[in-house]
């Protein structure tokens, strides 16, 4: 069970695998509709905080298979945690947690500031805004992801085949995990 797992070998694997995400191969840059119109982001850090959720989760269900576990969803946004992984056949214990969160630099020297959004509730009521209760959960993981936005961005609309000229919303991306 997770107790045998060496969480230091977890950590380097989603460290190493969530250093994919800052590639600018990966950037999104807009949501796509059927008549191949590119709608750009914006810089909303709720949608950009979600679309970091979304690249990460592949990155999840890797490393959960190569440890032999599962990945699991939170099923609504407010409940803590965004994911957990746990070994097929134990659903109600050893699970491992996993929330992200995000945040932009606020000015040039680069400060910064990370709320605990729903864990905030979840740590003042054990059982409040959780997937399950504490007791299932043997470890607790933050991966976060640190950007600045992009100055020179804006909220467009655009044929797909001019997809290269779409800048980021985001720039200068770190990743890091608690």
């Amino acid at each position: 069970m997770v107790s045998h797992i060496d969480i230091d070998h977890i950590n380097k694997k989603l460290t190493k695998e969530l250093e994919t995400i800052t590639n600018s191969d990966k950037e999104i840059v807009g949501f796509i509709s059927r008549d191949r119109s590119v709608y750009t982001v914006g810089s909303d850090s709720k949608i950009i905080g979600r679309l970091f959720e979304i690249l990460s989760q592949p990155i999840l269900e890797k490393v959960a298979k190569e440890l032999g576990m599962e990945l699991h969803e939170s099923p609504k946004q407010t409940i803590y945690p965004d994911f957990w992984m746990n070994y097929p056949g134990s659903p109600n214990k050893d699970r491992i947690a996993i929330d992200i969160k995000t945040t932009y630099r606020h000015s040039k020297k680069g400060k910064f500031k990370l709320t605990l959004g729903s864990y905030t509730s979840f740590l003042r009521n054990g059982t409040k805004n959780i997937a399950g209760d504490y007791s299932m959960y043997s470890c607790h993981l933050v991966i976060g992801f640190l950007y600045t936005r992009n100055p020179r961005y804006g909220t467009k609309v655009i044929s797909l085949d001019q997809l290269e000229k779409i800048d980021s919303p985001v720039q200068n991306i770190k990743c890091f995990l608690l």
